[in-house]
């Protein structure tokens, strides 16, 4: 991998399909194709389970829909919240920075981590 836009990895790969003008393609995107043996379409996203953009390790990485990741990353309309006193849905906990949204219910980093892991089996 050798550069980077961002916070993700671009690797040199000039005949993949998604390659741009430069022939890069999201070190990501690629590695989530091999890793899955297949092609990803245009309107699909891959999502890094914790966040960083950097770590393209297969078990970190999680195909969906653009609707899917924009409802995994919380920017899909939702009505205005006072996020000061949020608790986990699942847990109760309130000390973590980092929420998600499943289902439409907030749950905190440990509880998304386990209900990923659970839908892996």
């Amino acid at each position: 991998m050798h550069d980077h836009i961002h916070k993700y990895w671009m690797m040199s790969k000039p005949d993949h399909h998604s390659a741009d003008k430069k022939g890069r393609v999201l070190a990501h995107r690629y590695l989530f194709e091999q890793y899955n043996k297949c092609s990803l379409l245009p309107w699909s996203n891959v999502h890094h389970i914790d966040g960083n953009g950097k770590n393209n390790n297969p078990n970190n990485l999680l195909g969906m829909t653009t609707y899917q990741h924009k409802s995994f990353e919380g920017k899909l309309h939702r009505p205005k919240m006072d996020m000061s006193k949020r608790v986990c849905t699942s847990c109760n906990s309130n000390k973590t920075s980092v929420w998600h949204w499943i289902d439409d219910k907030l749950n905190c980093h440990t509880c998304y981590i386990r209900w990923w892991r659970y839908l892996k089996q």
